[in-house]
């Protein structure tokens, strides 16, 4: 066996009531575990479960169930989507499954980068145009009182506040043409990733 793996995860397996550990087929539920992707520390959590229930389990049909199990999830189509998804992996792959698995994980891991990228600078984008519009609002809201001021010290306060809130805008403006640019770049990057997978 070699491990598979380019990231461990730390998978716990279901809880099994006390019913569930007198009946079980525990070749079966070792296949489960493996076709999963389970790490074969979830054996163990197994074990400690019905022990509290006052069941022992079964290792040796449990250990085939899951090697078997286990290269039905070593396929690289399994590794690409647990890749593509941001999981983490705690299976363990045979040596002859372990390379394309790795390969199509790491495919899978760029994707998800890529989608990441895209996502966080569609985000930056939003949220600059969120925070443009609100700066606008305030902006209309300080020329109507500078049209409606009678006062000297209402007139400074509100030309002070548009000064201010124009120069806001010329450099929200700025960082949105920054982000519209990145985020261009990233939706082109994320789609040229989803057609080479």
């Amino acid at each position: 066996m070699a491990a598979a793996v380019v990231l461990a995860g730390c998978e716990t397996g279901p809880i099994m009531s006390p019913a569930e550990c007198a009946n079980a087929d525990w070749r079966a539920v070792g296949y489960a575990d493996g076709a999963e992707g389970a790490a074969m520390s979830t054996f163990a959590e197994r074990v400690q479960t019905c022990a509290n229930a006052g069941y022992s389990v079964q290792e040796s049909p449990y250990r085939a169930g899951y090697d078997e199990g286990v290269r039905v999830f070593c396929r690289p189509e399994s590794g690409f989507r647990v890749g593509e998804q941001g999981s983490q992996v705690g299976a363990i792959c045979p040596a002859d499954l372990a390379p394309a698995f790795n390969a199509a994980f790491r495919d899978g891991q760029e994707l998800n980068r890529a989608r990441s990228a895209f996502e966080s600078a569609e985000s930056t984008f939003r949220s600059l145009l969120s925070e443009r519009e609100d700066v606008e609002r305030k902006l209309v809201a300080n020329e109507i009182g500078l049209d409606a001021s009678t006062t000297e010290a209402d007139i400074a306060r509100h030309r002070s506040e548009v000064i201010r809130l124009r120069n806001e805008l010329i450099r929200i403006d700025r960082r949105l043409r920054e982000a519209e640019y990145q985020s261009r770049y990233a939706r082109d990057d994320y789609d040229r990733m989803r057609w080479r997978f």
